[in-house]
């Protein structure tokens, strides 16, 4: 499968995940605090390269592939994301500025549910939603509980290996995960031209 046809079967993914995900802010009322990014300050988080391949894939198109992988790789000590811009500094305010493209799990976290040891649904969803806005957490939680739609982390997950199994497979730190998918875009192209958007 081409770089173009994986991006388009991630993206399709991600927009149906986008209508899980509205259902259950529009049903229950949850949604991140305005100017929130405190998830994006963690040190931590992982992702899988074919996440990443509709920003790299992007990226290249826009002839920002090599400033990415340059400003990624002049700061290794760098941990958290590289699209994120903080506001402020308490490590709290900041906005995703490759938002269209953020990845799975950027996507997934605070409005997905888990499967616990029995195979029941929980909701995942961040500390400040459940201390800033409990009515919303409360109503989200019950949703989830009463089986209503959301959309579980371990079904997206293994959708997305079905695209492909060898981008979706190992994962690793976030801005690690975004410039091997520039390499896998850059090295596919290196003797390709990329055909027109469809």
């Amino acid at each position: 499968m081409s770089i173009k046809r994986k991006v388009n079967a991630v993206n399709k993914l991600f927009n149906e995940l986008e209508k899980e995900v509205q259902l259950l802010k529009e049903g229950t009322g949850i949604m991140c605090i305005a100017g929130c990014g405190k998830c994006c300050f963690k040190s931590d988080v992982e992702a899988t390269i074919l996440e990443f391949l509709p920003l790299a894939y992007d990226l290249f198109i826009q002839g920002e592939a090599e400033a990415w992988l340059d400003k990624i790789q002049s700061s290794p000590e760098r941990q958290v994301c590289w699209s994120l811009q903080a506001l402020a500094t308490d490590q709290r305010s900041g906005k995703c500025t490759q938002y269209p493209y953020r990845g799975l799990i950027c996507r997934l976290f605070a409005f997905s549910a888990t499967l616990d040891k029995y195979g029941e649904r929980r909701l995942s969803t961040c500390n400040i939603i459940k201390s800033e806005t409990p009515e919303a957490y409360q109503k989200a939680d019950a949703w989830v509980k009463e089986g209503k739609p959301v959309a579980v982390m371990r079904h997206y997950y293994f959708r997305l290996s079905g695209i492909d199994h060898r981008l979706s497979q190992q994962y690793y730190p976030i801005n690690q995960a975004i410039r091997l998918a520039i390499e896998e875009v850059m090295a596919h192209y290196s003797y390709r031209r990329p055909r027109k958007a469809s």
